[in-house]
């Protein structure tokens, strides 16, 4: 039985490509479709198999250079097929400054998987998943003003109404509203950064501050943040919501093409836990934890990567590698393969469902571009 969601998003598609033929002109349209199957160790020893299907639109417009649009749908096929908007915005360039209006994504701070600056989507959050291109790509429905202050430096704003349910609007209380605003610069070479969210949502203040720089050809960034109670802070809540995030990358050419990438990167709470608990806890309550990850690109059709979520302190990991293999234009096979070191009552743990997986991904990407 198809149900309402599933009529809407298909009257939408159907306008969509009715319409885009029109707008060819000013619209890249890109269409991507892949299957995924994996092999999953379960806890009672067995094994287990998952297969799914995933396809995106993405529609960008081009044709105005003071504004700008794009329009994602997602959906996930398996026994039923969820939609999803990931994106959905306009961007409009005023004489001074210029205001994005939708659901996207601003990325405050710096890091790959560990972002302290990251106080809008939880930048220190631990993954359980380490196969995408981009491990923090979280959305969310906003308006930034955004305000250029030179070639370097701006000032910027936002605001998060989170709206809720697929029917009509609803309105929220303004306490609960997030709020927030950042400036960047750049002094003797390095990245400055400082912002503050106000996090209705949850109740918090969220200033953090950020750094980034290049030493001896290495590039490095440092972000600081804290999450303090609007109501009644007191000491133990200063402890507990100081975020530290620390990384390194380098990317090396070798010879006759070849690329070389290594990155490391730290998330640090000064004031978690620096001994091993009985269980381990859930998210990241531990003093610290690693990510490591090298990455060679043989050609420009292939790569193969290492990637390690590391928790020190009950000294367990979580490790997964992978090829991508681009044989064809448009069309890529991924290979994945994932496995948790460590005891049965550390973070990550052998014996759960998971511990051990094979993943099979083939991905086909068609459209028009610019």
């Amino acid at each position: 039985m198809v149900t309402g969601n599933v009529r809407r998003a298909a009257g939408l598609l159907a306008a969509l490509f009715i319409l885009a033929p029109m707008l060819y002109a000013e619209l890249s349209t890109t269409a991507k479709v892949s299957g995924t199957t994996a092999v999953l160790h379960e806890e009672a020893g067995q094994f287990s198999l998952l297969s799914f299907g995933q396809g995106r639109l993405d529609f960008k417009s081009f044709g105005n250079r003071n504004v700008k649009g794009q329009f994602q749908l997602d959906a996930l096929i398996s026994d039923d097929i969820v939609f999803d908007v990931p994106r959905a915005y306009l961007k409009v360039r005023f004489p001074f400054f210029r205001v994005t209006l939708g659901k996207t994504r601003v990325s405050w701070g710096e890091g790959f998987l560990f972002n302290a600056g990251d106080v809008i989507f939880s930048g220190m959050s631990l993954l359980g998943n380490l196969t995408a291109a981009e491990l923090r790509d979280e959305t969310d429905w906003m308006l930034v003003p955004y305000l250029p202050l030179g070639t370097f430096s701006y000032i910027e704003g936002v605001l998060l109404p989170h709206p809720t349910g697929t029917g009509p609007p609803v309105s929220i209380k303004l306490h609960e509203v997030d709020a927030g605003i950042r400036v960047q610069t750049k002094l003797v070479g390095h990245k400055l950064e400082a912002g503050y969210l106000y996090s209705g949502s949850n109740g918090n203040h969220r200033p953090y501050v950020s750094v980034k720089g290049n030493l001896l050809n290495i590039d490095w960034h440092l972000s600081s943040a804290l999450s303090i109670p609007v109501v009644k802070p007191d000491e133990e809540d200063l402890k507990k919501g100081w975020d530290i995030s620390f990384g390194l990358f380098r990317m090396v050419s070798l010879p006759a093409g070849p690329s070389l990438l290594f990155r490391l990167e730290s998330g640090i709470n000064p004031f978690g836990h620096w001994e091993e608990i009985h269980p381990s806890p859930a998210d990241a309550d531990y003093g610290i934890y690693l990510y490591p990850e090298v990455s060679l690109s043989p050609s420009d059709a292939a790569s193969i990567f290492l990637r390690t979520i590391i928790s020190p302190v009950d000294l367990s990991a979580l490790m997964s590698t992978g090829l991508s293999w681009n044989i064809y234009q448009g069309f890529t096979m991924h290979f994945f393969f994932a496995f948790l070191m460590g005891d049965g009552d550390d973070h990550f743990s052998w014996g759960k469902t998971g511990d051990l997986s094979f993943t099979t991904k083939l991905e086909y990407v068609y459209g028009t571009s610019r």
